[in-house]
């Protein structure tokens, strides 16, 4: 009886040491997120107030109210061409997107899949990417001989810049599907599947988790970008919607309520894809993490 009792007391102090450790976890946890929800807590709570409310960037409530906000959301809307701007950074980021996940997954198949002596050398061309420095005249310079620095070339030019870091895609999918059995492929040919059916009606739904991640990456590289389209689409019917935020940010006065209004909504498409696709982002950021 005395050592059913002492068992059954280590049990006990063992789940309360257990239930105290993930209380503190959760604690900690919930203190490292106030860190990050903070700052966009009293960006958005500014949105709501005036000019002088909003520059004292408090977290009270004070001068915010819904008819104030209106009319900042209003303003900025009007002022910034916001929706224009929404339009420009969709078909930038959208078709860049697209084109970069195709490209580095069906990539990333074929040299895994393969795995000769030559596809190990365009493993580590590839790869090279990640550290090899960009020369932004040299690119502008070939882009407008091709004539791609004036009108909707500018889309073209952009769009291209951004497929060009293939590198970090690439790696990441070839990081999973290391993880992916070649028997999968074996038993999709002997039931007759072709080539490019084995690869997107099979092994791309495996991919979904990396793709996820993915295509948070590449949606907000290119969304919150301001460099290309500072070189490439310079005329102010293709200024994407970052360009605004610069409107209300001047050397001697800076328009906080509306700059805070603005960056809310640069940042809501952000969110939204983040809110849809955040169940596969540590997933895909983890694949492959212990496979060779």
């Amino acid at each position: 009886m005395d050592a059913v009792f002492d068992a059954s007391a280590h049990i006990a102090r063992g789940k309360k040491i257990r239930t105290f450790k993930n209380a503190l976890l959760n604690v900690l946890c919930v203190a490292l997120s106030m860190i990050i929800l903070l700052p966009l807590y009293m960006v958005f709570i500014n949105t709501f107030k005036g000019h002088g409310d909003a520059t004292r960037m408090g977290l009270d409530l004070v001068g915010a109210s819904f008819r104030q906000g209106f009319e900042n959301y209003s303003t900025v809307i009007k002022d910034a061409q916001v929706l224009n701007g929404y339009k420009n950074s969709l078909i930038v980021t959208v078709t860049s997107s697209v084109i970069l996940l195709v490209i580095s997954c069906m990539a990333a198949y074929v040299v895994v899949r393969r795995g000769t002596k030559a596809m190990k050398t365009m493993n580590g061309f590839i790869l090279s990417g990640m550290v090899m420095p960009g020369s932004i005249p040299i690119v502008y310079n070939m882009y407008r001989v091709l004539g791609l620095t004036s009108g909707n070339g500018g889309y073209i030019a952009a769009i291209m810049n951004y497929c060009a870091g293939v590198a970090f895609p690439f790696f990441l999918y070839v990081g999973f599907m290391k993880g992916l059995s070649r028997e999968i492929d074996e038993a999709a040919i002997i039931d007759g599947v072709s080539p490019l059916g084995l690869f997107w009606r099979i092994i791309f739904p495996l991919l979904k988790p990396v793709s996820a991640t993915l295509l948070i990456h590449c949606f907000q590289s290119s969304w919150n970008d301001f460099i290309q389209p500072l070189y490439y689409m310079n005329s102010p019917r293709l200024y994407t919607v970052v360009y605004g935020m610069y409107m209300y940010s001047g050397a001697r006065t800076t328009r906080w309520d509306l700059l805070f209004t603005h960056f809310m909504l640069v940042a809501a498409p952000l969110i939204i894809v983040f809110l849809i696709l955040q169940r596969n982002i540590v997933a895909g950021l983890t694949a492959g993490a212990v496979k060779g």
